[in-house]
């Protein structure tokens, strides 16, 4: 005996799974695949487009559902992919609150204070607020360069721990 709330799910992936299946047949005719192999689909790139799909402003559901699976195979069969897919959404949503938080004005702060606050010529630098637009925009596309690399180091550390507490190393 199902009740009516399991039978309303049951019935909600029956309706949906065949308009997936045909999407994603559509998909394979114009020459599409290769997501359930992360040598040519990153699990990142799978991510980006879960995103980008969920933004766009006619929502195709079933999108969204056949990406959101692909990335849960992934996750099944890949199941090291889980790591480097936190690593990815800690980087996306890393929370910029303030200016002072921003990885360009952290960068520009440590680089001045190393500096002794002076330029080559020992005048004063600049203020971070008092630094045209597109120096800032480029401190900041450099600062995030930084945090991605220092978090592939911390991503590929923490691979290497858990291989090694799954071979009784720990």
């Amino acid at each position: 005996m199902t009740d009516s709330r399991t039978h309303t799910e049951n019935t909600m992936v029956e309706h949906l799974a065949p308009a997936m299946k045909a999407k994603l047949a559509r998909a394979r005719e114009k020459g599409r695949g290769g997501w359930e192999h992360p040598e040519e689909c990153s699990i990142e790139h799978l991510y980006d487009c879960l995103l980008e799909h969920v933004a766009k402003p006619n929502l195709d559901m079933v999108d969204v559902a056949n990406i959101a699976g692909m990335i849960g195979w992934r996750l099944e069969h890949h199941p090291q992919e889980r790591l480097r897919l936190q690593t990815y959404q800690a980087h996306l949503w890393c929370p910029v609150t303030t200016p002072q938080d921003a990885p360009g004005y952290i960068n520009y702060s440590a680089y001045r204070s190393r500096l002794g606050g002076l330029t080559w010529d020992g005048r004063p630098m600049p203020e971070w607020t008092d630094l045209p637009q597109n120096v800032r925009d480029g401190w900041e596309a450099g600062g995030r360069m930084v945090r991605r690399h220092a978090l592939v180091q911390v991503q590929q550390f923490l691979e290497r721990e858990h291989a090694a507490m799954n071979r009784g190393r720990w």
